[in-house]
């Protein structure tokens, strides 16, 4: 055989890996088309009159104030659903249309991080990054946490985000160069980061992501280019977030309806965070049948208590891994946790049940980054029919 055809054809097999399973996951997706309008659907489309007479003139709007019913702010949500409803009217197929679009356009981004992910943290397997990478993208088509937000439509607030948290992500892994930082790709980082926060403010972990990457960045630069003015772009993202965060809360936050539950301290505090954790660990990795919502209390309680604890550990020694050396599977245990805190119930509301398998559309990127990491270190045999098990 030609090697120079040998050589494109082991290039294109991990592209062929994920275009299969993509396919398959497409094939789910696309018999919810039929699906009406639910839950809150209506209070986002079909009774928003306020979006639905929004003029063209007046799109500026959405960027100073909630345009639905549930007080979230929520810009770049609400003017993608402007834009279905102007071309399409109500009619459910164009917005899940939509929402698959976003999941589509988002699994390269998930291959192309996940791929300088691995040659960053493990430049000994250089070659095998490709197949790594077409494995954790493989394995984030498939996993069934993105169901909810790829077929309701009020998924498009975790989907739209996801899109631009992954941009956001390829920028800043492309930042790194010998002489410092590549700055036309920090600030399409920031740019993609602002688009985050303006989708969904919950994602604002992200820019942690990123300033611990370009952190490491920074630290990997031998000392005469170590300038320390560079690391006005990891202080730039901090302050971006924290800005946003604060318009957000001020904006309502998408809290505004919603009934508290009197803030108490004690132990229940703790185990109810951990309890959260638990759950969201367990929905990343396990097989299980899936459900709306997930009770916090209740059978099994103290067993997710315990998986959010191994997962709070799992964490604080991947971050001590990283202060001592590049450790690929230290970062996605960090990751995974950062991407869980916006959803731990620090503050208890109601009602008290909302762990849900879209909290996870996200954060099972670094999950399955962390499995197909730790699967790597076997021989190939049982490391693909592991993850032959996993994927089935």
């Amino acid at each position: 055989m030609n090697p120079h055809l040998s050589t494109r054809i082991q290039r294109l097999l991990p592209l062929a890996l994920m275009v299969i399973c993509t396919a398959i996951a497409l094939g789910a997706y696309l018999q919810a088309l039929h699906y009406p309008f639910s839950s809150d659907d209506d209070g986002y489309l079909t009774d928003n009159s306020r979006l639905l007479g929004l003029p063209f003139l007046q799109l500026w709007r959405l960027f100073t104030e909630p345009y639905n019913s549930a007080f979230e702010f929520l810009p770049l949500r609400e003017l993608s659903y402007w834009f279905d409803l102007n071309l399409f009217g109500l009619t459910p197929a164009a917005f899940r249309i939509h929402n698959i679009v976003l999941y589509l356009l988002s699994l390269p981004l998930v291959y192309g991080a996940t791929l300088g992910i691995w040659r960053y943290f493990r430049p000994v397997d250089i070659s095998g990054a490709p197949w790594a990478a077409a494995a954790v993208t493989a394995l984030f088509a498939l996993h069934p946490t993105l169901v909810e937000p790829v077929v309701w439509i009020s998924g498009r607030k975790y989907m739209l985000p996801n899109f631009f948290s992954l941009l956001a992500l390829w920028f800043a892994l492309n930042v790194k160069r010998d002489h410092g930082f590549f700055a036309p790709y920090a600030a399409a980082a920031l740019g993609a980061f602002l688009a985050v926060m303006l989708s969904k403010a919950t994602y604002v972990p992200v820019a942690a992501i990123i300033t611990l990457l370009w952190v490491l960045f920074w630290r990997d630069l031998p000392a005469s280019r170590r300038h320390p003015v560079l690391l006005l772009w990891p202080g730039a993202i901090l302050l971006l977030a924290a800005i946003f965060t604060l318009i957000f809360i001020a904006n309502g936050g998408g809290l505004a309806g919603m009934k508290k539950i009197p803030f108490y301290f004690g132990i229940e505090t703790l185990t109810r965070t951990l309890a959260v954790l638990g759950w969201l660990a367990r929905l990343a990795i396990s097989p299980e049948n899936r459900h709306f919502f997930y009770p916090i209390f209740g059978e099994g309680f103290s067993a997710m208590v315990a998986v959010g604890a191994v997962t709070v550990v799992a964490a604080g020694w991947g971050a001590l891994a990283m202060l001592r050396h590049r450790s690929l599977e230290g970062f996605a245990a960090v990751v995974f946790l950062l991407l869980c805190l916006p959803y731990l119930h620090l503050v208890p509301y109601s009602p008290p049940s909302l762990i849900s398998d879209r909290f996870l559309s996200l954060a099972v990127w670094p999950a399955t980054l962390l499995l197909v990491a730790l699967t790597w270190r076997l021989k190939p045999v049982p490391r693909i029919v592991l993850l032959l098990v996993v994927a089935l």
